[in-house]
């Protein structure tokens, strides 16, 4: 199955889709983080058990069985995706800022290169196995660069139509994009048809997908909840209601040994008055309240 996430408008929406009470997902523990600053992407490894999470200028590592913070990786400005590559016991971090990809040690979490992509603020980075090769998609250029996973060097650079996102490989399967009117869509990718659309909520930026219990996970941070969807064929899907989690919960990842789902959050203080200056302010994030909220099947 492939997993995706997108920002476009899927019209002509004809739901597959029935209601069913209970999502079966409760908050069971938060793992505190720390510190201030954005996040973005999780990756977890559920063979060596760990969580990789982009916070701010530095990756994050957190022992998923014992649910405690046990390394970091400091100096990744502007951090938004973590790759890994078991085979070759190395990790790869896409940083905005910079413009740069940090190669590190899986096991000491050594920096082993960096290395300059051919875009603007890569985002999203993925390594394909088959190949041996990392690319990131360079959310400002709307280009892909790929480069050797062994060696880091840059191979070439791939035009894309526009901003991108997350990227899965190609299992020629289903595709499944969340999108920013409140819809999972299910595509083919092989003929390109929409087979099926599912209702999600507000401000989603993560699908995950639990092949063994064949459910899908959207974490909708718009409004703190995750969409829990049943899949019940390869074109039919039943939304099973939606957990609650926090306002701002937008990335997250599954452990697909414990079914487990793991989200990136923090806490909000009130909103403050507005002013001229500030006709419609937000809340502010409350110091140090990074943490990870940690969803168990009831």
């Amino acid at each position: 199955m492939l997993v995706c996430s997108c920002l476009v408008t899927v019209s002509a929406i004809t739901a597959h889709a029935q209601s069913e009470p209970a999502a079966g997902y409760r908050i069971t523990k938060t793992i505190p983080i720390g510190a201030d600053g954005g996040w973005d992407y999780i990756t977890i490894d559920a063979v060596s058990r760990r969580l990789y999470v982009s916070h701010a200028t530095k990756m994050v590592v957190v022992d998923i069985d014992r649910d405690t913070v046990v390394g970091e990786l400091r100096d990744t400005p502007g951090i938004h995706g973590i790759a890994l590559a078991p085979a070759l016991g190395r990790g790869y971090t896409s940083n905005g800022r910079d413009s740069s990809v940090t190669i590190f040690d899986l096991k000491t979490l050594g920096v082993l290169a960096r290395v300059k992509v051919t875009g603007a603020n890569p985002d999203a980075i993925h390594v394909d196995a088959l190949t041996k090769r990392v690319s990131t998609f360079n959310g400002r250029s709307a280009n892909a660069t790929a480069l050797d996973a062994n060696t880091g060097v840059v191979l070439g650079t791939i035009a894309l139509a526009g901003k991108p996102e997350f990227a899965p490989t190609d299992g020629r399967g289903r595709l499944f994009s969340v999108c920013g009117n409140r819809v999972l869509a299910v595509s083919n990718p092989t003929t390109g048809a929409v087979v099926s659309t599912v209702p999600i909520g507000p401000g989603v930026d993560a699908v995950s997908y639990d092949e063994s219990e064949k459910l899908l996970l959207a974490s909708n941070g718009g409004d703190g909840t995750m969409s829990v969807i049943k899949q019940k064929g390869a074109d039919q899907y039943t939304s099973l209601g939606n957990a609650l989690t926090r306002v701002g919960s937008r990335t997250m990842t599954i452990d697909p040994k414990t079914h487990r789902a793991f989200l990136a959050t923090v806490q909000y203080g009130p909103v403050p008055a507005p002013t001229a200056e500030r006709p419609r302010p937000r809340a502010p994030v409350i110091p140090g309240s990074f943490a990870i909220l940690v969803l168990d099947r009831k």
